[in-house]
């Protein structure tokens, strides 16, 4: 192609629900603006985002739940003189994670040469994340529970004194069955129910390893 696109995303770090901006250029190889022409631009959430390799291991965030994809932002936007446009887009968290974010841009001028780039990056739950050690799946009952736990910033470095509370929790399923439908056509229906029940509690403060 005879375009080049240059994306450049403003925050040096995003946090959950915050709003991305950035500035696209489109140019031709020989230094000048495509002034007439557009670009498209969508915002996804692509899946969940490796932790620092120090803590790579360690489970940050819900285990149970995943980090779905999904377009949350698309639009088309006419290039002015200088060729370029401002983009603005919140980046959505569904789960508490380390989340991967693309922003995908193409731009296209009059004769209908055109060109793409992708720009991906990481948003986090918060300026603090709890990593915790994986446990054994099943306990004997009356097995004794260790909560191995530590907070570190976007960098992964560990985040000192800071108070977390581990709490441990009795999960299962209550069933039932109710009638669904007429007295006549009816019929009986198994429904189900999770239930949760806080088993203990306790506090800690972070230091610079697992606890």
């Amino acid at each position: 192609p005879r375009l080049r696109l240059d994306v450049a995303v403003q925050e040096p770090v995003l946090h959950a629900n915050e709003t991305l901006h950035a500035t696209v250029s489109a140019r031709y190889l020989f230094g000048a603006p495509v002034q007439q022409g557009h670009i498209d631009w969508e915002l996804s959430r692509s899946g969940p985002a490796a932790l620092p390799s120090r803590w790579s291991d360690l489970i940050a965030g819900p285990a149970s739940a995943s980090v779905r994809y999904q377009v949350l932002a698309e639009e088309t936007v006419d290039l002015d003189s200088d060729g370029s446009i401002d983009i603005e887009g919140i980046v959505q968290m569904t789960v508490p994670r380390r989340t991967r974010f693309e922003l995908s841009v193409s731009a296209e001028d009059a004769s209908g040469d055109n060109t793409s780039s992708t720009r991906s990056f990481t948003v986090y739950p918060g300026a603090v994340e709890i990593g915790m050690a994986a446990g054994d799946d099943w306990v004997s009952l009356g097995t004794p529970l260790e909560a191995r736990v530590v907070a570190f910033d976007p960098t992964g470095e560990p985040v000192l004194n800071t108070p977390i509370q581990v709490t441990v929790t009795r999960e299962g399923w209550h069933g039932w069955w109710e009638w669904h439908g007429g007295s006549e056509d009816g019929a009986l229906q198994l429904r189900r129910a999770r239930e949760e029940q806080t088993v203990a509690t306790c506090q800690l403060v972070s230091t610079a390893e697992l606890l």
